[in-house]
This record gives structure tokens, sequence and C-alpha cells, in this order.
């Protein structure tokens, strides 16, 4: 039975593994993660600054903050605060 939603980035979501399909899906995804980072990125003044102790207490409160407000109040693009966020979360979990 051919999936109904062949050549779709929603068919590789439910298994279909033709190329159309991954393709379609690799797209999708490509053109998602630059929304996300373009959203921060004109705001990014931050770019490879070190992380202050602020930035990390502020990162680890959040308050109910989504990452995309916290990248712009931060100056920081979006992949940058969940990658910080990340690392945070490591290292409570080790120490």
């Amino acid at each position: 039975m051919r999936n109904p939603y062949c050549g779709s980035a929603t068919g590789y979501l439910y298994g279909c593994t033709c190329l159309s399909c991954a393709r379609a899906h690799a797209d999708y995804h490509a053109d998602y993660r630059h929304r996300r980072q373009g959203s921060t990125s004109t705001a990014a003044g931050r770019y490879a600054a070190p992380w202050t102790p602020q930035e990390d207490a502020l990162l680890q409160a959040r308050d109910g903050l989504s990452v995309a407000s916290l990248a712009l109040v931060l100056g920081r693009t979006y992949y940058a605060v969940r990658a910080r966020i990340t690392r945070l979360n490591r290292q409570e979990v080790t120490a």
C-alpha cells in the first residue's frame, strides 16, 4: 500500500523512504532552522563573546521565557542560547 503522503515532508515522517520524501523532509527542516536562526541573528551583537555568570543565571532561571525571547534579550542567536542551555543542564547532572 502506497503512503498517501508520499512526496512530502510528512510522508517521510510517516515512514516513506523514497528519495522524494527524504528531500522534502530535508528541505523543510533546512527552512525551519533558517527561520529560527534568522529571527534572532539580526539582534545578535554578542557573537562569539564569552558567556557571563549573569547570562548563565538568566538561562538557568528562564522564568517561562522561550529560547527565542532569551536570545533577543541576551543578544545571542537562537542556536547559541539553545546550546548553552543544554551545556548548563549537562553540567548540573554531572556535578
